[in-house]
């Protein structure tokens, strides 16, 4: 009656030979110019209120950066989840210590969607930052490379911030939550993707030649089926 994967990054690591992070599941990255990526963060730590941080940085290149993803190392997404027939969530726990600055920008996105890497979305719902588009979190829903994008009323601001995405029980609605509080914009009503999905957080460089950080806590995708598998 319901599905529910939830990573919290505190076994395994990063395997740089073959792309991919193996902890409580096993994700794919990918990468673009020169990423450094650990999951025993050396600045974003585990402590008493973080059990395993996925620290990730850029590096110095213009356009450099990761997406973590359920599928094939700079390859295609394993897309196994559609909207409709019950609610699903995801939730992510993120840490920006240092906000883009004009100069060095770069841009997350936490998202359930397809086509992997530094790409257009084509399908998908997802909130992001990217300064360059607006210094407040942005929400997007996209069908077919047609979205509906609004940016909300709420500053960026660096430090840790719980992100929420919930699409209702028959995909008419898509809700967007930063901290516990539901964005300016929500819910979203047009342009919500009918194709299967994927889990799929991205931190990739915009511009400037300084590494930028992010991490990661935890990530947690639930689902409560109306009709349950198998009927």
């Amino acid at each position: 009656t319901a599905f529910s994967m939830f990573e919290d990054f505190s076994t395994g690591g990063y395997n740089g030979g073959s792309g991919q992070i193996v902890s409580d599941n096993s994700w794919a990255t990918a990468q673009t110019g020169s990423p450094a990526i650990t999951t025993a963060g050396s600045t974003i730590k585990s402590g008493t209120s973080n059990v395993g941080v996925l620290e990730i940085s850029t590096g110095t290149t213009t356009t450099g950066g990761t997406a973590i993803t359920g599928g094939i190392f700079n390859g295609a997404l394993n897309a196994s989840m559609a909207l409709g027939n019950g609610v699903i969530s995801l939730d992510a726990l993120v840490n920006i210590p240092v906000l883009s600055n004009g100069a060095d920008d770069a841009s997350l996105s936490v998202a359930l969607r397809t086509n992997p890497a530094n790409q257009a979305i084509a399908n998908g719902v997802d909130i992001f930052y990217t300064r360059s588009t607006s210094v407040n979190w942005s929400v997007r829903c996209c069908s077919a490379n047609t979205s509906t994008l609004i940016s909300s009323s709420t500053a960026v601001t660096a430090g840790w911030h719980h992100l929420k995405i919930s699409v209702d029980a028959t995909a008419a609605n898509a809700t967007f939550f930063v901290d516990g509080v539901a964005l300016l914009g929500s819910p979203i009503q047009t342009n919500i993707p009918v194709v299967l999905l994927s889990t799929y957080v991205s931190w990739f460089k915009v511009s400037g030649s300084t590494a930028l950080l992010y991490g990661l806590d935890y990530l947690w995708v639930q689902k409560t089926f109306t009709t349950p598998r198998g009927t």
